[in-house]
């Protein structure tokens, strides 16, 4: 965004925008803190893995069957 486009903008839409600015960056303090403190002790540790866990998440789970039913809905689409 240039400084034009900031200077012509409404202000309350500015201050909206720095307040979201403002949350996001303490979302990141608050997970540097919580990292600093898990060096104090193993159960710190503990917790914030978890917690740092918890929030990335599950990115897939490879399963070792194959889903005939979706295969044939597949192939029948494909045709």
């Amino acid at each position: 965004m240039s400084d034009v486009q900031v200077l012509e903008m409404p202000v309350k839409r500015f201050w909206l925008l720095s307040s979201c600015v403002d949350r996001m960056k303490s979302a990141d303090d608050i997970r540097s803190i919580r990292v600093a403190a898990a060096v104090l002790d193993q159960e710190s540790y503990k917790t914030t893995l978890e917690s740092l866990s918890e929030s990335v998440g599950s990115i897939a789970n490879k399963t070792d069957e194959i889903d005939r039913e979706g295969l044939d809905r597949l192939k029948a689409i494909m045709s």
